[in-house]
């Protein structure tokens, strides 16, 4: 298309370049993207901690039936 009559290169040899480059940097993204997944993941979850916690305790303090050491569990 545009990107090969602007730069006036040949199709069929900057084929397998272009080709290359692009597997490439499809795969750096895919890394990048995986290393920071994890890290995305645990400050969300750090987030949610004091809220789940909070309603854990509501939840267990209504009920009166359950003994202390289920309650720790």
């Amino acid at each position: 298309g545009l990107f090969w009559r602007v730069h006036a290169l040949e199709v069929s040899t900057s084929l397998a370049w272009f080709a290359l480059v692009t597997t490439a940097s499809t795969w750096l993204l895919a890394f990048a993207y995986r290393n920071t997944k994890f890290q995305l993941k645990h400050r969300v979850a750090v987030r949610r901690e004091d809220a789940v916690a909070r309603e854990m305790a509501r939840k267990l303090a209504d009920e009166k039936k359950m003994s202390r050491k289920e309650k720790d569990e």
